[in-house]
């Protein structure tokens, strides 16, 4: 049998694990676009060779896909038929992946964001509404799947906060908090709908906005007003972070706020502030007021004894 034989089990077996659709898709794209074309999937369970995993990754270099997901498509499809009872010639923990360079933590500085925020066209409800949105992720560092997916009740104004659950499995509620201008923003765009719909955000049509249509709104708005920096809706869960670390919040409460599971993923951006303060806490800490004395200075003249000894003469 071949390997590509297997591809739709596995497939049917990662959505009885409740595999998320996102993933689901990332796998079907690299299946198509990567593993296909290099050939592999034709090959038989027996004949595999580990440099045909090369040319997984040569076929994802041409498609400018360097993570390690292209191995790991094949890894779990190896680990599948393993399951299967069937032997492979080519054990999946044998195949290593190619390393990725952490990417660096992009946020927005004050100017930055002051300038994002006034791009939306506020003729236009779409882009009252991206207005509204970007406000509120913003306020409250939300990922956009969280806030898209937020009803009209789901808002405790008196409180200012919502309970959500999202995140990464395992899901767990978390309530996130807003400001008085977020919510101001978010109530002159319910007050110029005029439908009933539940969805807190929704699109021409009346359906529940989705992050790719909410991406591409923003991107032509930003593109429209001239923005050359690269704007997406994670930019402003990022600036977030970063301010409240700015402000000097502890890491824990951020943390909380931010709904991370792991300590590790804000000390990222922690470490982000911190360099981007290095010269500014370099300064303050080193860079003393210094006055030159002209009363105290006196012009000293070292020489060398023949001895080989240094003495100086004033």
């Amino acid at each position: 049998m071949k390997i590509g034989d297997f591809f739709g089990g596995l497939l049917e077996h990662k959505k009885a694990q409740n595999l998320n659709q996102k993933t689901f898709d990332e796998y079907k794209r690299l299946w198509e676009k990567v593993l296909i074309p290099s050939g592999v999937p034709d090959i038989e369970i027996d004949r595999l060779k580990k440099n045909d995993v090369d040319k997984i990754l040569l076929a994802g270099q041409q498609h400018g896909m360097f993570g390690g997901q292209r191995g790991v498509v094949l890894r779990q499809l190896l680990e599948y038929i393993r399951g299967e009872g069937h032997a492979t010639s080519v054990n999946w923990w044998e195949i290593s992946l190619p390393t990725v360079a952490k990417k660096e933590v992009d946020w927005l500085d004050q100017d930055e964001w002051q300038k994002v925020r006034n791009a939306f066209n506020l003729n236009w409800i779409i882009g009252i509404r991206d207005r509204a949105l970007v406000e509120i992720l913003h306020a409250s560092g939300m990922r956009i799947g969280e806030a898209l997916s937020l009803n009209r009740d789901t808002i405790v104004w008196e409180k200012r906060e919502a309970e959500i659950i999202g995140g990464k499995k395992p899901y767990k509620p978390r309530k996130v908090y807003f400001t008085d201008e977020s919510l101001q923003h978010l109530k002159n765009y319910l007050d110029l709908r005029n439908d009933n719909f539940p969805p807190l955000f929704v699109s021409l049509t009346g359906q529940r906005a989705s992050p790719a249509g909410v991406r591409r709104t923003i991107h032509t708005a930003m593109k429209l007003a001239g923005i050359k920096k690269r704007i997406h809706p994670h930019i402003f869960r990022s600036t977030f972070a970063t301010e409240l670390l700015h402000g000097r919040t502890d890491i824990k409460s951020v943390q909380a706020l931010c709904g991370h599971e792991s300590e590790r993923t804000t000390l990222r951006y922690y470490a982000a502030v911190s360099k981007s303060r290095c010269k500014e806490e370099h300064q303050r800490v080193m860079n003393k007021p210094y006055v030159v004395k002209t009363d105290y200075i006196k012009q000293q003249v070292w020489k060398i004894t023949p001895a080989g000894l240094v003495e100086k003469s004033v």
